[in-house]
């Protein structure tokens, strides 16, 4: 498949303060970042983030992006990063959606970085489909579905024994939250992440287990804790329903970089936020990234590049042209 991949943004982010200034002229960051290689700087890890691919079985252009992702991490980073987080939204929830993903990441080569997939609501999805005929029908939602069929087929395939789990990257810890319940438990949630006590107990435990000042530690979940309104500013996003907890636990630890996606914003418009030292970026959409006035760019394929220094963090956003 032919394709064009290019940046579009550079952000550097110095760890030493945790403050974030996008430049101006993203030429000049990549001069700082090219000469940051020239001086034989170490990059200590690299890995790309990407959501919303919403794979599906009778869905080719869902496909032809989710290829274009993985090409991209296979043969257009050199060398190859050793992680892809896939955050959230890679099917629609229905068994033959999840087949449809492993087959294609089975037809790329073993020179490939390790794929760590996270829940999104879509994840749930199945409980819009008729299960005789595999067709949408929100009528009879739920459909004989539960969440805990959803989190199971998620599990399975993602193999973790629950929703919310952590790993380690080449020293640097990843936690990976995910929505409990759906809509399918109460209406009310709708797209919503609900987090569980359980779930927030263990993401302190996991953030103070963790810590050390000044190396980030990554945190993954599809929905946005935060969402940046052109008119009212920044302002507590439904998104996530323990919002206030969640935040409350975030911002304890500075060293925290999360990344969320669910909105489908093109890169580019409210791709970086920071609220109460929390570090905050949303990746986009591999699938159906959206530009400020709602058009689906169909063409397009983004997400996020991330490098980490000893003393800083350099994320760029990236495009992959797809025909």
């Amino acid at each position: 498949m032919k394709k064009v991949l290019k940046v579009l943004l550079a952000i550097i982010i110095a760890l030493d303060i945790f403050s974030v200034q996008p430049e101006k002229n993203p030429d000049s960051v990549l001069a700082k970042f090219n000469q940051n290689k020239v001086n034989k700087q170490e990059v200590r890890l690299r890995f790309v983030v990407v959501s919303d691919i919403h794979v599906q079985a009778r869905n080719l252009l869902s496909q032809s992006k989710f290829k274009a992702v993985l090409n991209d991490c296979t043969y257009g980073q050199q060398p190859v990063p050793q992680a892809l987080v896939v955050n959230g939204d890679f099917t629609n929830g229905r068994p033959v959606d999840y087949q449809t993903v492993q087959q294609l990441i089975a037809a790329i080569p073993s020179r490939s970085p390790r794929i760590i997939f996270n829940i999104g609501n879509h994840e749930f999805y199945r409980a819009y489909y008729n299960q005789q005929t595999d067709v949408w029908n929100a009528k009879t939602f739920p459909n004989g579905e539960s969440d805990e069929s959803a989190k199971q087929r998620f599990q399975t395939f993602a193999r973790q024994k629950k929703v919310f789990f952590s790993t380690e990257i080449s020293g640097y810890r990843f936690i990976f939250l995910g929505s409990e319940n759906s809509a399918i438990t109460n209406r009310k949630y709708r797209d919503a992440a609900f987090l569980s006590s359980e779930q927030l107990s263990w993401l302190q435990d996991q953030l103070t287990e963790n810590h050390h000042s000044g190396k980030p530690v990554f945190v993954f979940l599809h929905q946005p804790l935060y969402v940046k309104d052109r008119l009212r500013g920044v302002q507590l996003n439904s998104q996530v329903i323990q919002a206030g907890e969640l935040a409350g636990i975030l911002r304890r630890f500075p060293e925290v970089i999360m990344f969320s996606g669910h909105l489908h914003r093109s890169l580019g418009q409210g791709t970086l936020l920071t609220r109460a030292g929390t570090i905050l970026f949303n990746s986009s959409s591999a699938y159906a990234p959206q530009s400020k006035d709602g058009k689906v760019l169909n063409e397009n394929s983004e997400g996020l590049a991330v490098e980490v220094y000893d003393n800083k963090l350099v994320v760029i956003g990236r495009v992959s042209k797809v025909p």
